[in-house]
């Protein structure tokens, strides 16, 4: 895996990262606090972008290609669409990964930086935090209830036996 320090200019913005979900919500200078804490990583097939139980404090946006998602060496979920996020968890609590995320394929990955944690106290850092707090609540909740119903589902199929 390659990290490639990203080098935003204020106002700039390829089209690409403006169709990211996160970014498009941003207004510019909420964009340029977060880019301006960012890193493309290049993955290869199999690179591990982040390790169950190592430390936390990034987060990152599938930029282009597909993850994996492992939880005790079970695959537990896929991350393909432009613009799906992981690791906000170590953002918001700065606790252990909870999951290894692998490259299934080649990958372009943009990592924003625990720094962007610590704008927050800046008026540009405050307005773009809140918008970033509420997008990550927001995919949180999305990822609660698909894995509640997931669960509903694996319930009401498996067989009750009562003696």
């Amino acid at each position: 895996m390659r990290e490639i320090p990203y080098l935003h200019r204020r106002g700039e913005l390829p089209p690409s990262l403006l169709s990211l979900p996160l970014l498009a919500r941003l207004n510019e200078p909420g964009r340029d606090e977060i880019l301006r804490h960012a890193a493309l990583l290049e993955c290869e097939a199999d690179d591990a972008i982040v390790r169950e139980g190592e430390p936390s404090d990034d987060f990152y946006i599938l930029l282009k290609g597909a993850l994996r998602v492992r939880k005790s060496n079970q695959d537990i979920a896929s991350i393909r669409s432009p613009g799906e996020t992981f690791g906000e968890m170590g953002l918001l609590r700065n606790e252990p990964r909870s999951a290894t995320v692998t490259a299934a394929e080649p990958s372009f990955v943009l990592k924003i930086g625990a720094e962007f944690r610590d704008s927050f106290d800046t008026l540009a850092g405050a307005r773009a935090s809140a918008l970033v707090l509420r997008f990550i609540a927001e995919s949180l909740a999305e990822r609660l209830e698909t894995t509640s119903q997931r669960l509903a589902d694996r319930e009401s199929a498996s067989p009750v036996y009562r003696i």
